[in-house]
């Protein structure tokens, strides 16, 4: 059977992502405290970061472009589900053991085993070796379930029911992500600071990132449908949006380091923010124009990393344990840009290899 052909739009957008989740993730930028007075390259290094929002979101729309875009085979569906949902468990394990194995030496995860094996049941974190990347794929399997659902309503022609579903996903996007913009600029305003509106949240039924990753989802099936229209806008269109979207997510940033002194992370808690939906829906147009002019071996590239994308996002968490967990290193961005380079790039190869091997391709 023959595959059917990639897209470079969708291939250059997951590679994006990817390399953004390895900037976000044991990032090399130093460990500035709080003040009130932040040098400038300290507010410049934030403002990077925080593009790096567009990580996860980006992924989810690129799921979205290809899930709700072509034909439904509920065997391979269900399938998929499964090994999903089981991978977890077993690269649970897996980081686990590497993780301890580096800290704390092979005597340890001899007399440990039991435990971090019984751990693995119920997804807990054992003895300090943090696997809070897993989030991830239990919600994209939770997405998957829904999928089915998630579908018909797309795919019903009736004008009622697809006006339905547009007034829900409104609703949701509204209750996902306005509400949560708001908060974090109320604080700093005083004709806001006492109109607290987090109470609107449990109307959402998807409430926090797992609501905002479902607005992605259906998003980046709407954008690829219209593809064809997207790519006639302007160019001033995806970049008004992406450098209009990270200025207003940088001043949120700003506005919850006042209020909580604390380097707060806008990256995370800026999932499910509308300058972060604005900065990715930029880069899927972008791609959508662009992404077919690149030279032949950029797409080659990209390809090879789309494919590949999970074990990247598994394989990094590991390598960011063996090599950067608590590295006293030097911060700058051409250093986080060859560090990430080198995760994605290594995560790809070692998912290459796995798909190479039947009884372990499920796993990536």
């Amino acid at each position: 059977m023959n595959e059917r052909p990639r897209s470079a739009a969708l291939d250059v957008l997951k590679c994006v992502a990817m390399l953004s989740v390895c900037l976000y993730h044991f990032p090399l930028i130093g460990g500035a405290a709080y003040a009130d007075v932040m040098p400038l390259g300290v507010l410049a290094g934030r403002y990077l970061r925080g593009m790096n929002a567009v990580c996860v979101p980006l992924f989810m729309m690129v799921n979205g472009a290809l899930l709700l875009n072509r034909p439904f085979d509920a065997k391979k569906h269900i399938r998929r589900t499964l090994s999903l949902a089981a991978g977890v468990y077993v690269w649970y394990v897996i980081t686990q053991l590497i993780g301890h194995l580096a800290r704390d030496g092979a005597a340890y995860v001899a007399s440990n085993l039991p435990g971090i094996l019984h751990s693995a049941l119920y997804l807990y974190e054992y003895d300090g070796v943090a696997l809070t990347h897993l989030w991830f794929v239990q919600m994209l399997a939770a997405l998957y379930l829904l999928l089915p659902l998630i579908r018909a309503a797309m795919d019903v022609r009736d004008p009622q029911l697809r006006m339905g579903m547009g007034f829900g996903l409104g609703a949701l996007a509204v209750l996902a992500f306005l509400v949560h913009d708001f908060e974090h600029v109320r604080g700093v305003l005083p004709v806001l600071k006492y109109l607290d509106l987090s109470c609107v949240e449990t109307w959402n039924p998807l409430r926090g990132v797992y609501g905002a990753m479902a607005v992605y989802f259906v998003l980046g099936g709407l954008m690829m449908r219209h593809a064809d229209g997207l790519r006639l806008l302007p160019l001033w269109v995806p970049v008004s949006m992406i450098a209009g979207g990270s200025a207003v997510l940088f001043a949120e940033w700003l506005c919850m380091a006042k209020q909580t002194k604390t380097m707060y992370d806008i990256v995370y808690y800026g999932y499910n923010c509308l300058p972060t939906m604005a900065m990715s829906a930029g880069a899927f147009i972008l791609a959508l124009k662009y992404a077919d002019a690149l030279p032949r071996a950029a797409k080659r590239l990209a390809a090879f990393v789309g494919r590949n994308t999970l074990a990247v996002y598994y394989i990094h968490w590991i390598l960011g344990l063996l090599f950067l967990d608590g590295a006293q290193l030097p911060g700058s961005l051409p250093l986080n840009l060859a560090k990430a380079a080198v995760m994605t790039l290594a995560g790809a190869l070692v998912g290459e290899g796995l798909r190479r091997i039947r009884p372990l391709r499920w796993l990536v």
